[in-house]
């Protein structure tokens, strides 16, 4: 093999170790938006129970906030 073969070889290999690399990231990249949504949708849920407890805890709360979503102005 001469030297000319050996550099297409490494080229070659080299074009297929980016190919692998990107498709890794990509895939990287998609797991941790899905991990993302996933944590926010925790976050507003849990924020929304928060907000339920306390119109059970406090009545006029609930009575404030019921009128208001009756006659928002």
């Amino acid at each position: 093999m001469n030297w000319d073969a050996i550099g297409a070889v490494g080229q070659w290999v080299g074009a297929i170790a980016v190919v692998l690399t990107l498709g890794y990231l990509v895939r990287q990249i998609r797991d941790s938006n899905v991990q993302m949504r996933r944590a926010e949708l925790n976050a507003a849920q849990a924020q929304f129970s928060q907000w339920r407890q306390a119109l059970m805890r406090d009545a006029d709360l609930a009575r404030i906030w019921s009128k208001g979503m009756q006659n928002p102005s």
